[in-house]
């Protein structure tokens, strides 16, 4: 389950609230025009491996969370 701390108390984040905010970080390597669903990868938007890596790290920062290998 996802959830941040914020003033001891725990909040809930929904799987939609994290799609709609990395949408934007997504759609800017797409070379592509599709919408960006759940279950939209990678490979159908024409992001490559190396691209991949660095919108990973678009979205750590944005996001302030770690993603690990």
């Amino acid at each position: 389950m996802n959830f941040r701390v914020w003033n001891d108390k725990i909040l809930l984040r929904s799987a939609k609230e994290h799609l709609e905010k990395i949408k934007p970080l997504v759609a800017q390597f797409s070379h592509k025009k599709k919408e960006i669903l759940p279950s939209t990868s990678f490979e159908s938007l024409g992001i490559d491996s190396y691209e991949v890596v660095d919108l990973l790290m678009l979205i750590e920062e944005q996001c302030n969370v770690y993603i690990d290998e």
